[in-house]
This record gives C-alpha cells, structure tokens and sequence, in this order.
C-alpha cells in the first residue's frame, strides 16, 4: 500500500496517489491506482515487469479533467481551449521504446457548471489556418462537441474520430476535424506538432481539417 503526494512528469502532475500493490517473480501489480489528474480524479489498474523487454501495462478512466489547467502548463497553449472531459485509456508496451506501445484512447467533453466549453479564436488560426465561420471578432469561441477516439498499434495512432464543433440555430458555425485521409501519426511526431503549435511564429496548420 503506497501513498504519494506527486509525481511529476513534463507538464503532467499526479497528486495524491494512492495504489494497493502485490509483487509477484520480477512483477509488480497495481490492482488498485487512485489519483488526482488537472482536477480530475483517475482510477485504474496496471503492472510492470523487471526481465528484458520490460513489459508494462496502464488502464485508466479520468472524470472531469480541466482542458483549462492542463493548456496552462504548455508554452503557448494559455488559456487556449476549456472545458471537462472524461477519459479512458489502455496502454501497453516495452520499457520506453514508442515503437513497442499499443491501446486505445478515449475523450469526450462534457457539460457542467464548473468550466465553460470554449476555444480561443488564436488557437483556432494554429490549429486550422483558418478563423472560425461566424464570429470571428470574438477572441473566444463557443464549443458543444468535443471527441476523440483512438488506436494505437506500434507507436502510430490512427484517429477513428477527432472533433471539435459547435452548432448555432441547427447549423454549424464551428468545426474541426482530422481528415479521413490524414489520420495517422506516430507518438514520437504527435509530441514534435505539439512543441511546434506552442510557438508564436507557427503559420502552418498542424490538422488537416474537413
């Protein structure tokens, strides 16, 4: 039984972990992972292996994590999206090799009274290229749909759907996609767009919209 304040990894903080463990012959098992993620709070089950290829394994589900706090510890993402979503994950590999992960993803943004779901419209420009269709003026833009859905096999995701939209009077006036013909990309290049759509001077789109 083990409880930890936090763990801090890159811009991703774990806060007040606590896990029930069992050690096997060169294995550990969590059978029980409790922590608090950007306002969430995860729970999940996973283990660790210490004989060559160092297999591992995590399962996850996170309710109501803060899309706000989590934007505010990346350089260039303040105050760029909120909203609470909720998450599950399944994820496994070999020691730290990118190459050896497999799993799925899950997210989806969620309606509540904590967080507004919101985009701003600077975020859209680095995103897309483009300015969102109606309000343009604005430097925030409502959201109502917010998902993505993933699968990961051998360190390349491919996305069976990323949206980001918004309706106004039964129309669309805002809507992000990933093209059906461009959805795939490694762990190892998703990290590099992240750093570069971080940065002020980045004129490209980094998604390739519908």
């Amino acid at each position: 039984f083990f409880k930890i304040k936090s763990i801090k990894i890159g811009v991703l903080t774990a806060q007040n972990i606590v896990t029930h463990t069992k050690s096997f012959k060169n294995k550990i098992v969590a059978d029980e992972l409790t922590f608090s993620f950007f306002k969430g709070q995860a729970r999940g089950a996973g283990f660790f292996a210490f004989l060559p290829p160092y297999p591992w394994k995590l399962s996850l589900r996170i309710g109501q994590i803060s899309l706000h706090e989590i934007c505010d510890q990346i350089p260039g993402f303040k105050d760029a999206l909120s909203g609470r979503v909720t998450t599950a994950l399944t994820l496994k590999g070999n020691g730290g090799k990118l190459s050896s992960m497999n799993g799925a993803f899950y997210a989806k943004t969620l309606k509540n009274t904590h967080e507004p779901l919101r985009i701003s419209q600077e975020f859209i420009r680095k995103l897309t290229g483009k300015k969102g269709r109606l309000f343009f003026f604005q430097k925030y833009r409502p959201y109502n749909k917010g998902v993505i859905e993933a699968q990961i096999d051998k360190g390349i995701i491919t996305f069976k759907s990323l949206e980001l939209s918004h309706k106004f009077l039964g129309f669309k006036d805002l809507s992000i996609a990933v093209s059906r013909f461009s959805n795939k990309i490694s762990i190892k290049d998703l990290i590099w767009e992240i750093l570069q759509v971080s940065k002020s001077n980045v004129n490209q789109p980094i998604i390739k919209t519908k």
